[in-house]
């Protein structure tokens, strides 16, 4: 015994008849110019005194860069991954650098990052802890300052590498 009568068979088939026989047409209004005031320059290329910047920093080979005499960087992202031995901690990562500390002299200043556990890789003979970091700044180093990688991870095996990018940007 069917669960739909012959008569509701034949209402949804000649419904389905209606609606896919019948043309369908759309009316669509002539398209028109639309005139856009006021946009924000959004691209580098619009800022031509913003000069791009991106520099590797690798823990044990390349730890730090001198910003060019006459330039100012602001670093705007750092990124990277790092390993340790299986279990262990890192004390410290971070990017240290020289700023102009409360409109006085220079000074180093310490940019705490924050790496963030990825999994456990197994080498064959050790297991290390794989880290990322991935972290948004606004940091500003002063001309002729050191950008270097802080990694502090006691008697483990351990390294990193971070990529710092920004701009330069002159300095009268």
């Amino acid at each position: 015994m069917s669960r739909f009568s012959k008569s509701q068979i034949s209402a949804v088939v000649a419904l389905f008849v209606v609606l896919f026989s019948v043309p369908h047409t759309a009316n669509a209004q002539k398209a028109t110019d639309v005139n856009v005031v006021n946009t924000p320059a959004t691209r580098q290329a619009d800022r031509p005194e913003k000069q791009p910047f991106l520099d590797t920093l690798v823990s044990g080979s390349k730890t730090d860069f001198r910003v060019p005499i006459g330039k100012r960087l602001v670093i705007e992202y750092v990124s990277g991954t790092g390993f340790i031995s299986s279990g262990q901690k890192f004390f410290a990562t971070s990017v240290t650098y020289s700023a102009v500390v409360n409109g006085g002299g220079q000074a180093f200043v310490q940019a705490t990052l924050s790496p963030a556990l990825m999994g456990t890789r197994n080498t064959g003979t050790n297991l290390f802890d794989i880290y990322s970091i991935s972290q948004a700044t606004r940091l500003y180093v002063e001309p002729g300052g050191i950008v270097s990688i802080r990694l502090e991870n006691g008697p483990a095996v351990a390294g990193f590498t971070l990529t710092v990018s920004g701009y330069l940007v002159d300095i009268p």
